[in-house]
């Protein structure tokens, strides 16, 4: 049982996108770099957001993980 939602936990990497702050504030973030009149700079911003977004899922996703296989390790030793 565990096994399967450990599976289920690592295969759903649409867990920000369906968190309605996360989707506001990135939202909110885009609104304000259409405002930067350099089309190169606007780029660059957004580009860099999203490296940054993307490392902050991978740490997330990697404290989900450990957090998870910290539980199932305690739960087997009950």
């Amino acid at each position: 049982m565990f096994k399967k939602k450990e599976k289920y936990l690592l295969e759903d990497k649409e867990w920000k996108e369906k968190n309605k702050l996360y989707l506001k504030e990135v939202q909110s973030f885009l609104d304000k770099v259409d405002n930067v009149s350099d089309e190169s700079l606007r780029q660059k911003i957004v580009s860099q957001m999203l490296r940054c977004d993307k490392v902050l899922t991978e740490i997330a996703e990697n404290r989900f993980r450990e957090f998870y296989e910290l539980g199932y390790k305690n739960a087997k030793k009950e």
